[in-house]
């Protein structure tokens, strides 16, 4: 069997040509199922500068 390579293009073409008549399987949406969100929402981050100071305060007298 020998291996014959085909362009981008000539795949494209014989999916397209392959699957011309047929229905989207998105079109046959399930409105019981729930849809499930696919980006979880991100806790909000705590302030850079409090998380690296850690609660430090300056004395109020440090230049003498």
């Amino acid at each position: 069997m020998i291996n014959q390579r085909k362009s981008l293009e000539d795949t494209i073409r014989a999916v397209h040509d392959r699957y011309k008549n047929k229905p989207s399987p998105l079109l046959f949406f399930n409105e019981q199922v729930a849809m499930v969100p696919q980006k979880q929402g991100t806790p909000p981050t705590p302030d850079l500068r409090s998380t690296l100071l850690n609660g430090f305060v300056p004395k109020q007298d440090t230049f003498r």
